[in-house]
């Protein structure tokens, strides 16, 4: 076992005596996707610390990080994937959450993440093509409006906080399916799941959390 290995055992262990992963799956795709792919030039030490780790920025405030371990452990619980399902992810971030989802939904099935930065889609691309993540497609643009071709989805989940809901993310979920978003302002965010359920969105589960706000055209 190489360092790499024994590093992302470490972290996957400590997650699961803390309970913070119970799940076979999710536990089986930590174990297998190396979040170090996701992270080049970042020291290995970090890349396998239980920590979101900063990944651009401009001089005004941080644009994109790698979210911390625990917090997409916790919202991939929320979401309670399976195999064969088509899932929309907003915030592409580095690919390694949509690595994660690919390894759970298999090759039959299909995750479309999205993002608004051209810089940030193009990393998660490459990473993702460096990983061998098969059954993901990349695309650049607003994750306000979902990504409608894709539709309908199975389970969406959000990796940047909105204050509403966009009507399109429950326009473009299927009836039965699940939503995942943080949810709040700079103040308190919660990781809301949500069930589609004759045409409306019931709450299932809430969890605090931190995450930056999605951004639009204009910001």
């Amino acid at each position: 076992m190489d360092a790499e290995d024994a590093l992302r055992n470490q972290l996957v262990d400590s997650l699961v005596a803390r309970n913070v992963i119970r799940s076979p799956r999710i536990e089986a795709a930590f174990r297998a996707i190396p979040r170090h792919l996701f992270l080049p030039g970042v020291p290995i030490a970090v890349a396998y610390s239980d920590e979101a780790v900063p990944t651009k920025a401009d001089r005004r405030r941080l644009l994109s990080s790698s979210s911390q371990p625990a917090m997409m452990a916790i919202m991939l619980a929320q979401l309670d994937l399976a195999p064969g399902m088509n899932v929309l992810e907003i915030g592409a971030g580095t690919g390694y959450n949509a690595a994660l989802m690919a390894h759970t939904v298999g090759r039959s099935g299909h995750i479309t993440t999205i993002d608004i930065d051209p810089d940030t889609a193009a990393s998660a691309a490459a990473h993702l093509d460096n990983a061998g993540g098969d059954c993901v497609e990349v695309v650049c643009a607003d994750g306000h409006d979902g990504w409608a071709p894709n539709a309908l989805y199975d389970r969406i989940i959000a990796t940047a906080a909105v204050e509403t809901l966009p009507s399109a993310w429950a326009d473009q979920l299927i009836d039965g399916g699940v939503l995942v978003a943080p949810v709040g302002g700079r103040s308190e965010q919660r990781s809301i799941a949500y069930q589609r359920m004759a045409g409306r969105l019931e709450q299932r589960s809430a969890v605090l959390c931190g995450f930056m706000a999605l951004r639009d055209a204009a910001s």
